[in-house]
């Protein structure tokens, strides 16, 4: 196998459905614990508290309110994590001019990131860089 074709971008799949299926069992429990609430009068037991009677009616509107709040929380987490790019493996990097190559063409380091995400750049300079290739040892605020 090529170092080239090692340096991949991927979109992390099996983190995004890790994830997600713990949100859906996250919210799933609460819901079976809102039930079991309802159903054995967890406080009246735990507590000592008031036996109250089952009531139904506010079990399903509590179950309703979970679902959509565990609906729209999954949903939002499905979208944000498919955004995530990640670039894995062995990136073939010029120790000079920080080049990458990529099916044996050199490519530039910002082409390269920006073809495989979002990211955009900009560029300055460091103070190092200022004062060895310009002398200039501060910069003056504007």
């Amino acid at each position: 196998m090529k170092l080239d074709q090692t340096a991949q971008s991927l979109d992390g799949p099996k983190l995004r459905w890790r994830v997600l299926i713990y949100e859906t069992l996250g919210f799933g429990l609460l819901i079976v614990w809102c039930w079991f609430d309802e159903l054995f009068d967890l406080p009246a037991r735990l507590f000592g508290g008031v036996p109250t009677e089952i009531n139904i009616v506010e079990a399903i509107e509590e179950t309703v309110v979970i679902g959509l709040f565990g609906a729209i929380v999954v949903f939002t987490s499905f979208r944000l994590l498919s955004r995530i790019k990640v670039l894995e493996g062995i990136v073939p990097t010029c120790a000079f001019c920080k080049n990458i190559r990529v099916d044996g063409k050199w490519q530039r380091m910002e082409e390269y990131v920006s073809a495989r995400s979002e990211a955009q750049f900009s560029h300055g300079f460091c103070p190092p860089c200022m004062e060895k290739h310009y002398g200039i040892t501060e910069v003056e605020e504007a």
